[in-house]
């Protein structure tokens, strides 16, 4: 009689690390783009935090009680957000540039019209949102000193 249980060995499975990222690689070539999807509700206007607007994708929910304007947080804030997102990536510090830009996407779950205005150096053209309606918009960086954002409604 053995010390160890030999009969029932777990089962492992190992997965090839180039093989997932070169999966990962040409999911991002093909122009698949998957967000991190954030939950706003609230029944009044809220200001969006960086790591929301950096995650990709907002759904918008509440009972809103007539249109209402949500905020964006200020140019700084989403810009230091994104720095240190490549730097968890990269293993380094990164800084973003003039011309980087990203994807948003905002789903209008509520029952009334969303608009928008910016945050501290944030320039606005993604407008409104009307209810159970989704917008696609690209954030830029236009300027680093002042830190400035344009906000593009595709």
């Amino acid at each position: 009689m053995s010390f160890y249980n030999t009969n029932t060995l777990p089962n492992f499975t190992v997965k090839d690390p180039i093989l997932s990222l070169t999966k990962n690689l040409l999911a991002l070539k093909s122009g698949i783009v998957q967000p991190i999807t954030s939950t706003v509700n609230s029944n009044s206007p809220v200001t969006y935090t960086a790591e929301q607007i950096c995650n990709g994708a907002i759904i918008r929910t509440g009972t809103l009680g007539g249109s209402i304007t949500d905020t964006w947080p200020t140019a700084q804030e989403i810009i230091s957000e994104v720095e240190s997102r490549l730097k968890s990536i990269k293993g380094y510090t990164s800084s973003i540039r003039v011309g980087d830009n990203f994807p948003l996407v905002i789903i209008n779950n509520t029952n009334d019209e969303i608009n928008f205005t910016g945050g501290v150096g944030v320039e606005n053209n993604f407008n409104s949102i009307i209810d159970g309606d989704a917008r696609l918009g690209q954030i830029i960086v236009t300027s680093l000193d002042p830190p400035t954002l344009y906000v593009d409604g595709l």
